[in-house]
């Protein structure tokens, strides 16, 4: 690795978990390590965030920072909230990234805009470089080089390893992960959102209700071609048991997607 300071862009799932390992294993330090929280994660990916945040601080000597986006105009504190007062879906339903963009991506970037560290890197001609967790199995994701003020890295493409390493990785480690996404996240699977119905009833119901909510269109519902309601009501009549053979209609996962 060169000189130059590395921010990593904490997903909070198995994959960025098992890139940080490899970073500590490989005497790689970050300089900073994010955490963009859209307020619509599930309960256990807080939880596995506190514990690996401690973990960062034991290895690194630095916790994870959260950062969130805040909507001065409207008073949007989470993704759910605009949502909700907006009447529209989650971007990614209509095939956009724009909640990924703004909730994730954005947040972060502007904390490190305020850096005095980074801000002087860059008036030397220098560039941050961006930790990003995409594995082996998502080359395709993993488009953008550099920009004017980063150039992206990812090192589990380039250390090659896959989804089941990861996870073999994160275990063998003895550290607990999570799923992360929002709870309404229009890429989730179907078995996901049999999960949710199965373990939290309280979160699916408020992932209805933006659905219900919302000023639907072009699309059927939270699930693009279908709507999480219709899929639950089926749940609920006994018509479903297990998760269809075929997979929901958004194939391409939002930037927020940090592995299963």
């Amino acid at each position: 690795m060169s000189n130059s300071p590395i921010a990593v862009a904490y997903g909070g799932g198995v994959n960025s978990t098992a890139m940080l390992i490899g970073m500590r294993d490989r005497s790689i330090a970050p300089k900073l390590i994010l955490f963009a929280d859209t307020g619509g994660e599930r309960p256990e990916t807080y939880e596995c965030l506190g514990l690996m945040s401690e973990w960062c601080s034991r290895e690194f000597g630095i916790p994870i920072i959260t950062v969130s986006f805040r909507s001065e105009k409207h008073g949007y504190e989470t993704l759910e909230q605009e949502c909700l007062g907006s009447k529209t879906l989650p971007s990614i339903a209509y095939g956009y990234k724009r909640c990924s963009l703004k909730w994730k991506v954005g947040p972060q970037d502007k904390y490190v805009n305020n850096l005095e560290w980074a801000q002087d890197h860059w008036k030397s001609g220098g560039l941050v470089i961006k930790a990003i967790g995409y594995d082996s199995q998502e080359e395709r994701r993993a488009k953008i080089v550099s920009n004017e003020k980063y150039k992206f890295w990812y090192p589990l493409i380039e250390w090659g390893m896959w989804r089941e390493e990861c996870v073999e990785l994160c275990n063998k480690n003895k550290i607990k992960t999570s799923k992360s996404s929002c709870f309404f996240c229009p890429s989730m699977k179907y078995r996901e959102i049999l999960d949710l119905h199965k373990n939290n009833k309280p979160l699916l119901e408020r992932a209805l209700e933006i659905e219900k909510n919302a000023e639907i269109h072009t699309v059927k519902g939270l699930g693009r071609s279908f709507s999480w309601r219709g899929f639950v009501d089926e749940i609920e009549a006994g018509s479903i048991f297990d998760a269809p053979q075929t997979e929901c209609s958004i194939e391409t996962p939002c930037g927020c997607y940090d592995g299963e």
